[in-house]
């Protein structure tokens, strides 16, 4: 007899829960992105989920100019849009977990390499990335990274 309550009242208790719209048949785009984690979830395990593919959208304006990553498994990217002996530009860096974060930056080149710094940095020693090319390969010494040299895939 308890147990026929308990378990009209966790039925009683999911109906209450269910959603209005659940019953309507015109979804809207909010209402599929709401239901692509259940369909995932509830895909069979033997079929792993496709990772997704970066498109032109993803990508900073301007050209990928390096693409490293470090002992943390972190992948910098710096995009670059010159114009004359300038550069604007991104550093993009994604975090094993997926986490993205850009930096705006400005360039200049040197002889032997590019400079980059933040918009409005005055700082004549302090930099957000350098980058240069030594032995044919390109490198880039990256601020948030310390001092050492990380060669451009």
């Amino acid at each position: 007899m308890i147990r026929s309550i308990l378990a009209l009242a966790a039925a009683l208790a999911l109906a209450a829960c269910a959603s209005p719209r659940a019953a309507s048949t015109t979804l809207t785009a909010a209402d599929a992105r709401d239901a692509e984690p259940a369909a995932r979830e509830s895909a069979p395990e033997a079929a792993p989920a496709a990772a997704p593919a970066a498109t032109a959208v993803d990508a900073p304006p301007g050209q990928l100019v390096c693409r490293t990553k470090d002992a943390f498994g972190v992948t910098s990217e710096v995009y670059l849009e010159w114009s004359g002996d300038g550069a604007r530009g991104v550093i993009r860096s994604t975090a094993p977990s997926g986490m993205v974060s850009e930096r705006r930056v400005h360039g200049e080149r040197t002889r032997d390499s590019i400079v980059l710094d933040d918009p409005g940095q005055t700082d004549l020693v302090t930099h957000a990335a350098v980058l240069r090319t030594q032995a044919g390969k390109q490198h880039v010494r990256l601020a948030d990274a310390g001092d050492a040299w990380s060669t451009c895939d």
